[in-house]
């Protein structure tokens, strides 16, 4: 087997292919439950596979970080255009009145 030739020759298993595939991503894809198997018991595998899932946290923290300032900002511009609105009917009630108190 391919994976137990390279596993034995101390091949890295966190390698990209072209396609941003490591040899677990080509495992999964083609369905191969005995090399899922064999990679997910090598320990290469379980420290990266720990570092993906602890980037994945990070990175999703910091996405969410991103999203709660951009809602932050549109409300803010939403309430300043409000506020604009708010002050634009004000001024047309001021003249409506003061064209009625002229009457």
């Amino acid at each position: 087997m391919v994976v137990k030739y390279l596993i034995s020759k101390n091949a890295s298993l966190t390698n990209y292919n072209d396609q941003k595939e490591t040899v677990m991503d080509v495992a999964k894809r083609v369905d191969d439950l005995a090399i899922i198997k064999l990679i997910s018991e090598q320990k290469e595998w379980i420290e990266f596979e720990k570092n993906l899932e602890q980037n994945k946290v990070r990175v999703e923290g910091e996405k969410r970080k991103i999203i709660k300032k951009n809602i932050k900002k549109e409300d803010e511009v939403n309430n300043d255009d409000e506020s604009i609105v708010k002050g634009q009917i004000k001024k047309k009630d001021k003249k409506k009145k003061k064209s009625k108190n002229k009457n």
